[in-house]
């Protein structure tokens, strides 16, 4: 694979919309918006708080905050205070569990589309329009749909944009809805039309990159570069250098919980077969010799703790990783009454139980899950 930025233009599509937004810092924390999100750490003690202002409705898509956030405790517990939690998925997912409705999305074999947000990673720059194969089943439809039907039932604009919110009116007024087409015309770059993309069996493919070109099309700082060393991150790192993770007698080791496996994504792959059985549930990852300094061999079930919690979790003992360290994969612990069946079966243990809200990055407040002091012992 080699880099070459992709054929179509995202970036300009998505800050036309960005550009619009609310960027009021989080009530909590006072952090910036990224990319028009506010950071995942902020967001339970946002709900939990007795502010007037606090968040009482959310909205989800294809999300699992109930399994991905830091804090899984704190999580349930505003997730079950929500006034309204409304979750879009093609299945009723763990943190739908917590909610009042549950629609369902069409899948990618549903609906039609231009794959902007990965196209970068495709072997050549191509922009292919891949058309659905069947329709949607039940009530399900795609979530282009949905939203439409949500805001203009409330009143807010489209995509923050008061011009096209006013085309998604007229557009339901009709019984018809603003076609997604909208969307992926704003992302294609000057010449090429959809129409065109549209009529091209297996997409059309653009030239290798010229030099230069990237900052041109993609960067959109003022200045058309890249800004690599802000002067706030410059003056912070004497201070990160000093504050490096130290562990203490009674949290002798350090945690990550951030690598990923081939055959698991996120929380969204563990409902399927064909995936999870050539996946192990998540276990610990620890070197023979921290091993056999602890008294745990290969598959004993061990009790993993920090400061903040201790799960149960079987030890896998590998030299691919450092001494003193343990590593432990993000997003299982498919506990609640959810469809899906096949996950539920094998649940596997949640590490962000052991995670907490403070212990965040400095300036966008999103959560840091690795390099946390922990512990180790064979389970009674």
């Amino acid at each position: 694979m080699t880099f070459h930025g992709g054929a179509t233009q995202p970036a300009r599509y998505l800050l036309a919309g960005l550009l619009r937004n609310n960027f009021t810092p989080s009530r909590i924390g006072g952090y910036p918006h990224i990319f028009g999100g506010l950071p995942a750490t902020v967001m339970a003690d946002d709900i939990l708080s007795d502010d007037p202002g606090r968040i009482r409705a959310l909205i989800v898509f294809a999300g699992n905050p109930v399994i991905s956030f830091p804090d899984t405790a704190k999580m349930e517990a505003a997730l079950g205070r929500l006034d309204l939690l409304v979750s879009l998925d093609i299945y009723h997912s763990d943190t739908a569990t917590f909610g009042h409705y549950s629609l369902p999305a069409a899948t990618q074999f549903e609906k039609s589309s231009i794959h902007f947000m990965v196209d970068k990673y495709e072997p050549s720059r191509r922009i292919e329009w891949r058309p659905k194969v069947v329709d949607a089943a039940g009530e399900a439809r795609p979530e282009w749909h949905i939203l439409q039907d949500i805001l203009v039932a409330a009143d807010a604009p489209f995509l923050n944009n008061p011009d096209v919110h006013r085309e998604v009116v007229a557009a339901r007024c009709r019984d018809e809805y603003y076609p997604e087409t909208a969307m992926y015309e704003g992302v294609l770059p000057d010449g090429i039309t959809l129409d065109a993309v549209m009529a091209t069996p297996g997409g059309i493919e653009l030239d290798p990159p010229a030099p230069g070109e990237f900052f041109a099309l993609q960067v959109k700082t003022p200045d058309r570069r890249l800004h690599l060393a802000p002067a706030d991150l410059v003056a912070s790192l004497p201070g990160a250098i000093d504050a490096t993770p130290t562990t203490t007698e009674e949290y002798p080791l350090l945690l990550i919980s951030g690598y990923r496996r081939l055959r698991s994504f996120n929380s969204w792959t563990h409902n399927m077969p064909s995936l999870t059985a050539r996946l192990d549930e998540p276990a610990a990852h620890i070197h023979p010799d921290t091993a056999a300094s602890h008294d745990i061999r290969h598959g004993d079930t061990i009790e993993l703790g920090t400061s903040h919690g201790t799960i149960t979790i079987t030890a896998v003992l590998t030299d691919r990783i450092r001494p003193d360290t343990v590593a432990v994969p993000q997003f299982w612990g498919h506990t609640y009454d959810s469809g899906q069946t096949h996950a539920r079966e094998r649940p596997g243990v949640n590490i962000n139980r052991l995670h907490t809200t403070s212990h965040r990055d400095q300036f966008t407040g999103m959560p840091n899950f690795n390099a946390r002091p922990c512990n180790i012992r064979r389970a009674p």
